[in-house]
């Protein structure tokens, strides 16, 4: 897992894409995703961008020129690349971290919290919603105000989200995280252009959709960088990084302008 980051997964996507073009040699294929799906599907654009037609970024990006959220990842970005040359190649326990709290807050959702870290008190379930919607900067919440979901543990509630919708996502997560790829995220929020340095090339249309609580304006400025690519925007100010994909109007919210979009550009 020494080398599994953003360019193992552009390895991927690239070896998929010629599958699918081998099957259907005519097919105009759109590239996209959420969160790391989107970066990626940015890193694939900068590498080729003739390879797409176009491109659904969904919270998700590798730029920031904001001074404040570059510094904060340059010290995440050293942080994980020393982990590296010491010979630490993966954490094994964040992601199972979040599992357990996630089935807790299910199982015995009044039970009281015993993970380490929140304040005492709290139930399995505010503990949870409390991990969601208030963390701490860190390197999986790069930004100032960036949270993953809306909500208040006080009120022991999330605002927009579908919890159930929620619980099983979570439920999904990998055991084990590649440092690198969380190396590659923040040294590009840090100012590395190498999985961005080329996205003017793409001359595809693009659709984004951005929440004010999560990447927010990074997906503004990453639009800028697309100088020759037709860029549609949908922002939500009050949301957090998922909250899109997990709002209980989801429907209307995201699949439906995608589904729009795909019918009304022309793709090349």
């Amino acid at each position: 897992m020494a080398d599994w980051g953003l360019a193992t997964i552009g390895s991927d996507v690239a070896y998929i894409r010629q599958q699918i073009s081998a099957q259907y040699p005519n097919l105009k294929i759109v590239i996209g995703g959420l969160s790391m799906g989107s970066i990626a599907s940015i890193a694939a654009l900068s590498a080729t961008p003739n390879d797409y037609a176009g491109a659904i970024l969904i919270e998700g990006t590798i730029h920031d020129p904001d001074a404040n959220v570059r510094a904060i990842n340059a010290n995440f970005c050293s942080t994980w690349e020393a982990l590296l040359a010491g010979g630490v190649y993966y954490d094994g326990q964040s992601g199972p971290g979040i599992k357990a709290l996630n089935q807790a807050a299910q199982s015995a959702p009044n039970g009281p919290n015993v993970f380490p870290g929140f304040p005492p008190g709290l139930t399995n379930h505010q503990a949870f919603v409390l991990a969601l919607s208030a963390p701490s900067v860190s390197p999986l919440t790069p930004r100032p105000g960036y949270f993953n979901v809306a909500g208040n543990f006080l009120e022991d509630r999330f605002f927009f989200a579908n919890e159930s919708l929620l619980h099983a996502n979570v439920a999904t997560f990998f055991d084990y995280t590649p440092i690198r790829s969380l190396r590659d995220l923040n040294c590009g929020l840090a100012g590395e252009t190498t999985f961005t340095n080329n996205l003017s090339s793409f001359n595809g249309p693009v659709i984004m959709f951005a929440a004010g609580h999560g990447f927010g304006s990074a997906m503004f400025s990453t639009a800028q960088l697309m100088t020759s690519a037709n860029v549609t925007i949908n922002f939500r100010q009050e949301y957090g990084h998922v909250d899109y994909v997990f709002s209980n109007n989801h429907l209307h919210e995201l699949e439906h302008p995608i589904l729009t979009w795909l019918i009304q550009k022309p793709f090349k």
